[in-house]
């Protein structure tokens, strides 16, 4: 037995040694390839403002109390902030105070300047909370930054200290009812617009008291219009004068109650677009006809000048221009049957269209019309100057762009027979730039209930060339 013992021991040890051996062979590492390099980083950051967020109303005046959460990740940057991302660090402790540490994918420069970002400056999913939803400031939008020299020793690098500072101002709305003794309202969506540009929340369920984060702005003397929904109804509070306070400021956490009313016009494009701003589901307005002063209906009046046929009820989706969340297609076709457009000029023409307008899915005609609505580009200028009235507050009339065109066609087919013929040609705005193709353009084709895509440079009449036509849009 002790030999059988024995035997079986030295056995096992060869197995074991022959075993290491064979796995050392098959590890690529003891093969001479090298290891990737690690570079480190360490940076010890304090916070001035705001994380995580609570509000301290013990305060004579209402304040936001702050401290950092262990797990808090930063981004670390080139000192423009967008050139390039060395990596991430993630906060080692809670406090006011921490350690940031992590590894990079590049090493920086000796002494040289980065910038460090907290969360984005992304403001468009706000949920009207301070802290708790999926939404809240503290979660998508507690944007913060802070400058740092980099000290690189090796594959380490460390920083000079780091205070950050928030990058825009936090504001609580509470909601109040005018027309009904200024009671409490409670909102399904609230936004606020100052001098066209809005910040939207859309809360999980209704309430009256809303937290925005909003970037610094100057409020005095410049239009300024708070705005609620409650599902079927809508409130607005508009300012042109010294609203209070006169400024956002970064960095500064400010208490307002305001006092809307309810708005009354509920079959226009500002109501509809309001309504799609929040969120809510207008599919049932696609199709509805649009009258010179904005008003809407379901028969087509003897002034309509087009017709809805597309809204997005998305934040996620700008449609042509910011705010923008509808289409409205022209009733008519500049330049009518006969017309025959160049898309642009030809090939040793030098000023051709921006490469960046050949996005197939892009949703930016307007874009395009603005840029480049000349008389070189004879379709472009005529959808940009078409004659016929639209309403205030929308964009100039623009050639759509491909993706904008197959956005409305399921809902605009029939605008597109002519003369009873269940056939239509009309360019878009999106340049194909492709190969011998980069003066061409796509255009539109609607030919016996089928619809399908071509492209051109320009078209003559007759020759059984085809004539293609502009049918501008504009957004509202």
């Amino acid at each position: 037995m002790k030999y059988n013992t024995l035997y079986s021991f030295i056995l096992a040890v060869f197995l074991a040694v022959a075993l290491a051996v064979s796995c050392s062979k098959a590890d690529p590492e003891s093969e001479g390839e090298p290891a990737p390099q690690v570079y480190t980083m360490t940076v010890n950051a304090s916070r001035v403002y705001t994380k995580a967020l609570e509000e301290d109303t013990s305060a004579t005046s209402p304040r936001i109390v702050s401290t950092w959460t262990a797990g808090d990740v930063i981004t670390v940057w080139t000192s423009d902030g967008s050139s390039r991302q060395y990596g991430q660090l993630s906060a080692q402790t809670s406090g006011s105070s921490t350690t940031f540490s992590g590894t990079l994918t590049s090493l920086p420069s000796d002494g040289e300047e980065l910038l460090l970002k907290y969360l984005s400056n992304n403001y468009s999913r706000q949920d009207g909370t301070l802290t708790g939803g999926e939404g809240s400031i503290d979660k998508v939008c507690d944007y913060a930054t802070a400058t740092v020299t980099a000290t690189v020793d090796g594959t380490s690098v460390t920083t000079t200290n780091a205070s950050f500072a928030n990058q825009q101002s936090i504001v609580r709305f509470r909601l109040k009812d005018k027309s009904n003794d200024y009671s409490d309202l409670y909102a399904t969506g609230f936004s606020m617009s100052i001098n066209g540009e809005t910040f939207t929340a859309i809360p999980s369920s209704a309430i009256n008291v809303f937290y925005l984060a909003i970037p610094g702005r100057t409020l005095d003397m410049v239009p300024l219009t708070l705005t609620a929904t409650t599902g079927s109804k809508i409130y607005r509070y508009s300012h042109n004068g010294n609203f209070v306070p006169t400024s956002f400021v970064n960095g500064t956490y400010y208490t307002v109650s305001v006092a809307l009313e309810e708005y009354g016009a509920t079959n226009t494009l500002e109501w509809l677009k309001i309504k799609a701003a929040f969120g809510e589901d207008c599919s049932g307005w696609l199709g509805w006809y649009v009258r010179p002063d904005g008003s809407i209906t379901y028969s087509k009046p003897s002034d309509a000048v087009g017709r809805i046929t597309f809204i997005s009820s998305s934040s996620d989706v700008e449609v042509a221009a910011p705010g923008s969340r509808i289409l409205v297609l022209s009733l008519e076709s500049a330049g009518g049957a006969d017309a025959s457009f160049v898309w642009k000029p030809s090939a040793s023409m030098s000023d051709r269209i921006d490469p960046a307008f050949a996005d197939a899915s892009a949703m930016n005609g307007l874009a395009i019309c603005t840029a480049y609505h000349s008389d070189d580009y004879p379709a472009l200028k005529a959808a940009w100057e078409y004659a016929t009235a639209r309403p205030d507050g929308a964009s100039g009339w623009f050639l759509p762009s491909k993706g904008q065109f197959n956005a409305m066609m399921p809902k605009a087919r029939e605008m597109l027979q002519k003369n009873g013929a269940d056939y239509a040609v009309y360019w878009s705005s999106t340049t194909v730039n492709t190969g011998a193709y980069v003066n061409y353009a796509w255009f539109y084709v609607f030919y016996n209930g089928e619809e399908q895509w071509g492209s051109s440079s320009k078209t003559t009449g007759g020759d059984g060339i085809t004539i293609v036509n502009v049918r501008p849009c504009f957004a509202y």
